[in-house]
């Protein structure tokens, strides 16, 4: 799988992160799977964000295995609601008005 970003505003690291932690705790055999992350911005924070992200998933993936998780999107799962996928398409939208 291939993760792009370019723009820490436009992509946030946090959900660039639940991706990559999306990927990784799905139900598919660990050595035919494989997760790139192209970071074309080069943003320290999306760096530091994705080396927790790695510490994260190692206790992430085995726990969705065991509890038969099927929300693999961490922040729905701690949420159980649209909320921040709400708030982050209002901030995209705003940024997008900025620009133009």
């Amino acid at each position: 799988m291939f993760v792009p970003t370019a723009n820490p505003v436009r992509e946030p690291p946090i959900i660039v992160a639940n991706t990559v932690l999306s990927l990784l705790a799905l139900n598919y055999p660990a050595n035919k799977l494989a997760c790139y992350v192209s970071d074309d911005g080069c943003s320290p924070l999306t760096y530091f964000s994705l080396k927790e992200t790695s510490k994260f998933a190692k206790i992430w993936g085995p726990f969705c295995k065991k509890y038969n998780v099927r929300v693999f999107f961490f922040l729905f799962f701690l949420t159980g609601s649209l909320f921040i996928l709400t708030l982050y398409k209002m901030t995209g939208k705003a940024l997008q008005n900025k620009e133009n």
